[in-house]
């Protein structure tokens, strides 16, 4: 079974972007058959990076994130914007997940990308700044165009969810591509007339 990792970029209880990964969550459960693994408003838990505190042993919650991480076929992250850029908690923790260097738990790891904003440009800024960090920790992209959810805020519900039929689509679209993108490395790495390989993930 395909299986992914959710993220929220955002600490705030009502974030959109956290609706956002729930939709994803549910819809990729309900309709794709996949094992989801979701987090969103713990990323304050996670200590500022340092390599002092590395050398003396992973922080708790550095290590439990790595481990889901590690589990996980792909990851998803939905961000928010602050100042123009990644919010530092989402930084900070995508740090930590590239050490140590070649050889971070996001080496190699699919990963799809969204963003969430009030605004009428949906945080696109601080998911062109996610998408070149995750290049730098050595993570693959699956979405070439980055998929960004403008006046987000507007399409959540009384219950804080995610409503909007154009923003459900475009979401749901998204966690199709991811499970689709999973399924066909599985497909290409245990393909009958070719080369029996077992599917080992590059980042393990």
């Amino acid at each position: 079974m395909i299986k992914i990792a959710m993220l929220s970029g955002s600490l705030r209880e009502g974030s959109a972007n956290s609706a956002a990964i729930r939709a994803a969550a549910r819809f990729a459960s309900e309709s794709l058959g996949a094992a989801v693994e979701v987090e969103t408003g713990r990323l304050g838990e996670i200590p500022p990076y340092s390599e002092d505190t590395e050398e003396r042993g992973w922080p708790e919650p550095v290590r439990a994130q790595r481990d889901r991480l590690a589990g996980a076929d792909a990851l998803l992250i939905s961000t928010p914007e602050y100042n123009g850029s990644v919010p530092g908690v989402l930084k900070n923790a995508l740090d930590w997940h590239s050490r140590p260097d070649g050889q971070g738990v996001l080496e190699g790891k699919p990963v799809a990308t969204m963003s969430a904003s009030s605004s009428s440009f949906g945080a696109a800024w601080a998911q062109e700044d996610l998408r070149f960090v995750l290049t730098q920790c050595g993570a693959t992209l699956i979405n070439d165009d980055p998929v960004v959810l403008p006046n987000a805020l507007d399409a959540l519900d009384e219950a804080g969810e995610l409503t909007e039929p154009a923003a459900l689509r475009a979401v749901e679209a998204l966690t199709a591509m991811t499970v689709d993108h999973c399924a066909a490395i599985v497909r290409v790495l245990t393909h009958e007339d070719g080369p029996r390989r077992r599917y080992v993930k590059s980042y393990e």
